[in-house]
């Protein structure tokens, strides 16, 4: 069947892609991976990324020995830079516009993107059932060869991103997504069919950066640059009162969870760049950068480390240096948000901190009358709880 044969074509280009990754080819692996995402969205979709020429690189030299691997191994290097540019039934088997019509499991509204002019209006975008299937096989591609995607990383999270958005899913506690139940917050409009698959696609998404925990350290890093190159996007965008995408924020806080047994390899990255979205002028943009700031922080604290954490009071600084870096931010959410963090520390995880004290106390020296708490009764409660 059509469905079969596409399933074959995808798993041969996800074996092509990690082959290529795990052979440093980096222009083949991108081609392969772009083709795949290309026909993950909507036919015409609007993203720059994944129209950019894969054959560019920094010096000619990296392309030309690019090249002679490539030409080894029986690929021909000049037809490359457009494999992004051949029509998706070439990969993925054709259909006519009727077959298209027929397949179609959702409509909704595209992401905004920079390349889209301020004011511009994107009508709404369809989803075929082709376009999941393919969906289904760039998660199976970065969730079983993650460790050689390298900066390829950002291709398939923008995809995805995009992805999440026309299906309205949303970022919910955790960092998890789920399917939005207001027809206020999502225009999709989502059959039956697709209804029932989208928390098996959130659970596939999760799963994919719960995975994260088995990718070696450099890996890692690439997963967060290109989620926090993602954010930064999402944030320049919200700058001109766009809507964001908290898909990167998100999906930030849930890396971070999951890898908390070797915070120390991520925790700078991870919270300096939260701390640069709590900053932002969009609410919601903010908002969730603070819920993921301190979100981690407590769940840090929580965390079970050999040696202990009372012991090791570097890490206890590092940890909560994020939270007192919070009194530097002048909006009144993102303060309220500090303060809730600081005394849910002080009842779950007061009796492990010893160093950690002065940055506690610096947070609560920096209360103001109109965030609902005292000075005084923060203080009141460390007394009496550990100190008397």
């Amino acid at each position: 069947t059509d469905e079969t044969a596409t399933e074959n074509i995808l798993k041969a280009m996800q074996i092509y892609s990690s082959l290529c990754g795990t052979l440093n080819m980096t222009i083949p692996r991108d081609a392969f991976i772009t083709a795949m995402c290309k026909a993950s969205l909507p036919p015409h979709y609007t993203l720059t990324v994944l129209n950019t020429n894969l054959l560019k690189s920094d010096t000619k030299g990296d392309r030309r020995r690019e090249c002679d691997d490539v030409s080894h191994s029986g690929l021909n290097c000049n037809n490359l830079s457009g494999a992004s540019q051949l029509p998706l039934g070439l990969y993925l088997g054709s259909c006519d516009g009727h077959e298209m019509r027929q397949q179609v499991v959702a409509v909704g509204t595209p992401l905004p993107t920079a390349s889209l002019p301020l004011g511009a209006q994107q009508g709404p975008v369809m989803l075929t059932a082709k376009n999941l299937q393919c969906m289904r096989a760039v998660l199976s591609l970065a969730h079983c060869h993650g460790a050689v995607l390298g900066t390829a990383w950002h291709l398939v999270l923008t995809t995805l991103q995009h992805l999440v958005w026309i299906l309205g899913l949303k970022p919910s506690t955790g960092g998890s997504l789920k399917a939005s139940r207001s027809s206020d917050s999502t225009n999709a409009v989502i059959t039956t069919a697709v209804m029932a698959d989208l928390p098996v696609l959130s659970a596939m998404l999760s799963r994919l950066f719960e995975s994260s925990q088995y990718l070696d350290e450099v890996a890692l890093h690439h997963l967060i640059d290109a989620l926090c190159k993602l954010s930064s996007e999402s944030m320049e965008l919200a700058y001109t009162n766009r809507e964001p995408s908290l898909f990167a924020v998100a999906k930030l806080l849930e890396t971070g969870l999951v890898n908390l047994f070797r915070v120390e390899v991520l925790w700078r990255p991870v919270t300096n760049h939260l701390l640069e979205v709590c900053q932002h002028p969009h609410i919601r943009m903010r908002e969730w950068g603070a819920e993921a700031v301190t979100f981690l922080v407590k769940a840090a604290l929580y965390h079970k480390y050999t040696p202990s954490l009372k012991d090791n009071k570097k890490l206890q600084t590092m940890l909560l240096s994020p939270l007192q870096e919070l009194s530097s931010i002048p909006h009144p959410d993102i303060r309220q948000k500090q303060l809730d963090c600081a005394l849910q520390v002080l009842h779950s995880s007061g009796d492990i901190i010893s160093s950690g004290w002065p940055q506690l106390l610096d947070v609560i020296s920096a209360i103001n009358e109109d965030q609902g708490y005292s000075s005084f009764s923060f203080l009141n409660l460390i007394c009496n709880n550990f100190f008397f």
